[in-house]
């Protein structure tokens, strides 16, 4: 809905004009439901009425109505009956679906010879970007030279039509074939839409959108530059050369010899007595890892969360439990994570979480208590988050947080990531922020937590490359 009341649907990833608005872009329009009929009206500054919608026998006395706009990105009105109603009856629609824009994504032909359902394809010489779901687009199989005449050829589509003014050039009195001439000619131009009645060629460049076979497009033509080849780089395909059974011979013992040795390399390493002395040169306390947090006994740990059994939620490292501890004169309620992977990952990840926070101190970071190292055991306490993670309270069950909150939980994030980037002495990147990983004090004061992923920057570094790291649809 604009200032000026015209209610406009559009597509903003194209950043292309409404395809669909209730008013002419003009000042003192108004928009109105009317209580009797439902139905939808818009009001000039001098008390014209116009009807946008159909009208249908449907009123409000009788049908609950309601109005959304589908995956599709088309607004429709839809009644239900109060007393005999079997399901919700679409009563109007603002256009015909073929004409949403990007319907069918980029290089995507909609088709609908109903007005109701659509087909979404590739135009020819595409293919899909993905298989399963033809709407998501199409791209070329490869890059054409379309001023070389040889790599093409154009084809007409009777009552065919790439809608919107989007990457238009358009040739006014011209005829057909010299519209046909001059897309041949012109290097830029990959497609164009010719119009009889109006003696129009209307020329497109890339990326083709609203590509479409409706009632809509009846009567136009379409013309299409279509490959005749892909090309790979030579005129002609290369000669079969012959088998040669010694130079298979040769490389089938090299390749065979080069597998024996890498498992043979794989077989030592994973031997028990291999592992055992690696472990070793890898024991872990708390010299060697450079910190003065307090060191906890595993046994005092076991009681503080009752035998691990009070589990707040479990992570990819490992389960979280709650638990109690005296930690100088007062007892306090803690956060005990217990590391379950197998022990040289799990080495890994502890002594980074430990270094990391032990460089830091901030209000928007979760605080560090201590640790345990003992035996195969790696436990961190921290101290703990009475609501829980930031996923519990956007996403679980009760009351939604307010608009308020979400601010503030948002600018506590970004604090946070400020102070890790900009404000440590040497910068740290978290690698895997997402909801989970984001906790809530009393006051829901947002703290970041898990920092078992994350990497330390040098004081002369302006980047890194990492491995994938973190959740796959969170990672960053």
């Amino acid at each position: 809905m604009q200032e000026d009341g015209n209610l406009v649907l559009k597509a903003y990833l194209w950043a292309d004009p409404a395809y669909w608005y209730t008013s002419p872009i003009t000042a003192n329009m108004t928009l109105v439901f009317n209580a009797t009929t439902a139905l939808m009206y818009r009001v000039d500054g001098a008390g014209n009425i116009f009807t946008l919608t159909e009208i249908t026998p449907t009123p409000v006395e009788d049908y609950y109505h309601r109005a959304t706009i589908d995956e599709n990105g088309n607004f429709q009105q839809y009644a239900y009956h109060k007393r005999n109603g079997t399901g919700w009856r679409r009563v109007w629609r603002a256009e015909d679906p073929c004409r949403v824009n990007a319907i069918c994504g980029v290089y995507g032909l909609c088709t609908s010879l109903d007005n109701e359902s659509i087909k979404c394809e590739c135009i020819p010489g595409y293919i899909p970007l993905d298989d399963q779901d033809v709407s998501k687009g199409c791209h070329p199989p490869a890059v054409i030279n379309y001023c070389a005449e040889n790599n093409f050829k154009l084809q007409v589509f009777d009552d065919t039509d790439f809608y919107f003014d989007t990457h238009l050039v358009s040739l006014a009195s011209v005829d057909f074939e010299s519209c046909k001439k001059d897309v041949i000619d012109d290097c830029n131009i990959v497609a164009a839409t010719y119009d009889h009645s109006t003696s129009t060629c209307a020329k497109k460049r890339l990326p083709l959108l609203n590509a479409r076979n409706n009632s809509s497009s009846k009567g136009l033509k379409a013309l299409l530059k279509v490959a005749n080849r892909i090309e790979s780089g030579t005129s002609e395909l290369p000669k079969k050369k012959s088998f040669n059974v010694r130079v298979f011979l040769k490389v089938l013992v090299a390749v065979t010899a080069t597998l024996a040795c890498f498992f043979g390399a794989l077989a030592v390493y994973y031997h028990p007595f291999t592992r055992r002395l690696t472990r070793k040169k890898k024991h872990l306390n708390a010299t060697t890892i450079g910190i003065n947090f307090r060191e906890f006994t595993f046994q005092e740990l076991h009681e503080a969360t009752d035998g691990f059994t009070k589990i707040l939620g479990k992570r990819a490292s490992g389960k979280v439990y709650r638990g109690s501890l005296v930690i100088g004169d007062a007892e306090i309620d803690v956060a005990v994570k217990k590391l379950e992977k197998k022990i040289e990952k799990s080495d890994s990840e502890f002594t980074t979480e430990l270094k990391i926070i032990g460089r830091t101190h901030h209000r928007n970071l979760v605080r560090l208590l201590g640790f345990c190292i003992e035996s195969s055991h790696r436990i961190l306490v921290y101290e703990l988050m009475p609501n829980g993670a930031l996923s519990s309270f956007l996403f679980g069950e009760g009351e939604r947080p307010q608009w308020g909150q979400r601010i503030e939980v948002a600018l506590g994030v970004a604090r946070g990531l400020l102070y890790l980037l900009e404000e440590c002495n040497t910068q740290i990147i978290h690698c895997d922020i997402k909801p989970e990983n984001v906790l809530l004090d009393a006051n829901y004061t947002a703290k970041i937590s898990d920092f078992g992923l994350s990497k330390l920057l040098n004081k002369d570094q302006t980047r890194i490359v990492t491995k994938l790291r973190g959740t796959m649809i969170h990672g960053t």
